[in-house]
């Protein structure tokens, strides 16, 4: 049982756990942040030429960035990647939670919605974020099968929602 378990139980009041929470995401955040840049997953600009997208295409060349805290409340997107095996970007949504009833919410949502859903381990992140080899190959492994599944649904015509961050050409 994890500590906001027994808190919740205890009588805490659910706005000192809702904080906790959102303290606890954004540090699962900053720690992804960091284990993307150890991994060489370069920073997305918001608008990306056609031209830049078709070289990160060629190269396979993996871009993200995290998005803004109005974004992350209103929508639930914490950050946004550029596929290079589309050629485009879509938004995404990482937890660190283990509860099955947040995660079938979130994987509901990325059906209806197509942001993608990414569970992550909290201990995962933590340790990739500090550098250690098995942890980084254990988060890129999760990234990759994001980017196919990704490019799978974008081929089958599966995707409900799709965004583009380059300008129009």
């Amino acid at each position: 049982m994890t500590a906001l378990n027994i808190a919740e139980m205890g009588g805490i009041p659910e706005e000192a756990v809702a904080g906790h929470r959102i303290e606890y995401g954004h540090k699962a955040e900053e720690n992804f942040e960091s284990v993307l840049k150890k991994l060489g997953v370069e920073p997305l600009k918001e608008n990306l030429s056609q031209e830049e997208a078709d070289k990160m295409v060629a190269e396979r060349r993996v871009a993200a960035r995290r998005t803004f805290e109005k974004e992350d409340f209103e929508e639930g997107i914490d950050f946004h990647f550029f596929n290079p095996y589309t050629g485009r970007t879509f938004p995404m949504d990482m937890s660190v939670s283990n509860d099955e009833k947040v995660q079938s919410v979130k994987r509901e949502r990325e059906l209806r919605e197509g942001i993608r859903f990414l569970p992550l381990s909290a201990r995962t992140l933590e340790f990739a974020s500090r550098g250690a080899d098995r942890d980084l190959k254990e988060i890129w492994q999760s990234v990759e099968a994001m980017l196919r599944s990704d490019a799978l649904d974008q081929a089958r015509g599966e995707r409900v929602k799709s965004s583009r961050l380059s300008s129009p050409a």
